[in-house]
């Protein structure tokens, strides 16, 4: 083989090897641009959530006291009433009531669970 394929081989290895890094410093600064437009986008978006977020805590804020004067309103009107024997809760319920706060609340503090025992006063098992 003459001399001047080598260097012509070499020469076409060496430009293939130069256009391949090139390329990829292309590819790399266009990743950076695409990511720099990302974060801008994204720093955007989150100015929009906290200037809605403030506008929600400023609202909030503001009707928190109205909210507290009609709960005390209700309680003060409510007070006095006396409930009708109909509509209160029978003594098993209140019972079951109990036990299950009692288990949520252990659950939630985890402590050990106590069992829920007994039920309905007047229950029979079914046949």
């Amino acid at each position: 083989m003459p001399i001047w394929a080598y260097i012509g081989g070499g020469a076409l290895l060496m430009g293939l090897l130069g256009g391949w890094t090139v390329r990829d410093w292309k590819a790399d600064a266009d990743l950076k641009k695409a990511q720099d437009a990302l974060i801008i986008m994204k720093d955007k978006m989150q100015a929009k959530v906290d200037l809605k977020s403030e506008e929600y805590e400023q609202w909030r804020s503001e009707i928190e006291p109205s909210k507290i004067e009609t709960r005390n309103t209700v309680r003060e009107i409510y007070r006095d009433r006396e409930i009708p024997a109909q509509c209160a809760v029978p003594d098993d319920a209140v019972g079951l009531l109990e036990a299950v706060r009692a288990t949520t609340n252990s659950a939630a503090t985890g402590q050990p669970i106590p069992t829920v025992s007994g039920g309905p006063a007047n229950s029979s098992p079914i046949d």
